[in-house]
């Protein structure tokens, strides 16, 4: 049942869903009764080795792509800054992932120093010393064609004087998903892009992700058996 009423910017409350064993309800992706992540390890751009515990007792929104993409990655990093900021203004705190699916490029410094213009936002990124992270590229089904066998294809790191040219030759091509990672660090929802037939690529909608993780959340807690909120979704 939803209740509508104006509030702020044109508002409406949602009364979340009272039974537990009803099927997940529709959103622009997946919605899960949640599913485990197993553990793994990866390092931040602090260049710090963190695991599983990143994801616990906060709601995650992750995404993944390369630094050196021109369109798609800065554009999806934007539309979940809006998204953090809508659901901050709800009083709901969500915290902001980006993984590297390039990490020969994208080590902890270049994450840090680009990150640093989307605000609050965890970095993630391997090397070919540490394979720990396999699990987290397996369970959420990254596809990238720098992964083989759920592993980064890890090369020489290109000589810095030369990587314009190596950068021209080496295009990465990535799906384009985001991840809703629950309090108990579980896979609870994955996103879907919108096509647009006038637009050349997929984009995510901030209003449209931000009612869908309010639609999670909600979800969430009466699967837990705990007090559905109620929480403002955006018009």
């Amino acid at each position: 049942m939803i209740l509508f009423s104006t509030l702020g910017l044109k508002l409406y409350n949602q009364i979340a869903f009272q039974d537990r064993s009803a099927s997940p309800p529709a959103i622009q992706g997946k919605l899960f009764a949640a599913k485990a992540l197993r553990e793994f390890q990866i390092f931040n751009q602090q260049g710090e080795l963190v695991g599983n515990e990143i994801f616990k007792g906060k709601w995650s929104l992750l995404s993944y792509g390369y630094l050196r993409c021109p369109d798609i990655c800065p554009t999806t990093l934007m539309v979940k800054r809006s998204v953090q900021q809508l659901l901050a203004e709800q009083d709901q705190q969500l915290h902001l992932v980006f993984l590297s699916v390039d990490p020969v490029y994208d080590g902890p410094k270049q994450l840090q120093q680009y990150l640093q213009y989307f605000g609050n936002i965890t970095g993630l990124t391997a090397n070919q010393e540490n394979s720990d992270y396999q699990n987290l590229i397996k369970d959420l089904a990254i596809k990238a064609n720098t992964i083989e066998n759920n592993r980064f294809t890890f090369n020489d790191t290109p000589d810095k004087k030369n990587q314009s040219e190596e950068l021209a030759a080496e295009p990465v091509n990535h799906g384009i998903h985001l991840y809703l990672i629950n309090p108990m660090g579980e896979l609870q929802a994955v996103f879907f892009p919108k096509l647009i037939p006038t637009v050349a690529l997929p984009q995510f909608n901030a209003a449209q992700i931000t009612n869908d993780i309010i639609i999670s959340m909600s979800f969430f807690n009466t699967q837990n058996n705990e007090k559905p909120e109620l929480i403002s979704k955006v018009r």
